[in-house]
């Protein structure tokens, strides 16, 4: 378990942090699935995308709710129907091992072009978290060997909430974090009960702005990634501001709106 104010750039824990994903010639590699922490899709860069026209598939229901174009938890429905050795044209970060978040969209490639057509509700942008993909959810790799082995992609999308978390660093932060040293973010995989960190949260108001376990640490006092770097200001400053990245859902909102009421918990 790594405390994070004794971490250094060296100590790296995990495996890739980011993949790119085409169809249908998906390559988890022999390596990834033994250590079962990240994956790694392999595709031809210099691979021209074929753009086919996308899909979307509506309910009465969809249709009804497209001036708002969500679900009752905030996620927006996209649908891709991918041609052979088309690219998704995306940088994902797997690093939590449920969500496929989006670091970079590429000039080219299957989200560009929904971009291009899509209103503006129901673009996928940097930042935005793939949480489903027909139907499969909760496991990175499930997704994953979902698009592998079909054609049309039904995809649940959740945009960002983040916000900026200071204190100081008067102990042992006690995080157990997961991350590659040259990934963009770090992520929270166990708070300790005696850290600083446990402690902050509980003088939090807002439960919205309280670190948990899956949160996305992306920024360390306005210095961004990689990893490596970060980790090198959170262990090198006692005054610390961290920007925390996590899926916008409804039903967190809704539990924190809650919280307020009663008083905190």
């Amino acid at each position: 378990m790594f405390w994070c104010c004794n971490v250094t750039p060296e100590d790296v824990r995990g495996a890739t942090a980011s993949t790119e994903v085409s169809f249908p010639n998906l390559d988890l590699g022999a390596a990834q699935r033994q250590r079962g922490n990240a994956q790694q899709l392999l595709s031809d860069e210099e691979r021209a995308a074929q753009l086919s026209p996308i899909v979307e598939f509506k309910t009465e229901e969809a249709e009804e709710a497209e001036s708002e174009g969500e679900d009752e938890n905030g996620l927006f429905d996209v649908t891709l129907e991918m041609t052979p050795g088309e690219r998704l044209g995306a940088l994902l970060d797997v690093l939590d091992l449920k969500t496929l978040r989006i670091v970079m969209i590429r000039e080219q490639g299957r989200l560009r072009n929904h971009n291009e057509r899509a209103k503006d509700h129901k673009k996928v942008l940097p930042g935005y978290f793939i949480m489903s993909v027909n139907g499969k959810s909760g496991k990175a790799e499930k997704m994953v060997e979902e698009m592998r082995r079909t054609r049309t992609w039904r995809l649940k999308v959740a945009r960002s909430f983040d916000f900026n978390y200071s204190f100081q660093k008067t102990r042992h932060l006690c995080l157990d974090l997961q991350f590659e040293k040259d990934s963009d973010c770090i992520v929270v995989r166990k708070i300790g009960d005696a850290g600083v960190v446990k402690a902050q949260n509980e003088k939090a108001a807002d439960a919205l702005q309280r670190v948990r376990v899956g949160d996305r640490i992306i920024d360390v006092n306005d210095t961004g990634g990689p990893a490596k770097r970060m980790l090198q200001r959170i262990k090198d400053n006692d005054d610390l501001t961290l920007k925390i990245t996590r899926p916008l859902l409804k039903s967190q909102q809704s539990s924190s709106l809650r919280t307020a009421a009663m008083g905190g918990a």
